[in-house]
């Protein structure tokens, strides 16, 4: 399992679109749906996206 499927766990977890963690996060939401997919970012981003969800 790559990290952007544990991200995806996370955020449904939560009850969040991937619209909501892109805003609470500051990333765009293109950039979630691409972490989420490929699990590929660049590592402040992950950072970010994971400080969001806590």
């Amino acid at each position: 399992m790559h990290i952007g499927l544990k991200i995806k766990q996370l955020r449904k977890l939560k009850l969040l679109t991937q619209a909501q963690l892109a805003e609470i996060s500051g990333v765009s939401e293109r950039t979630i749906r691409r972490l989420e997919l490929t699990g590929v970012a660049e590592s402040t981003t992950v950072k970010l996206v994971l400080t969001a969800l806590g």
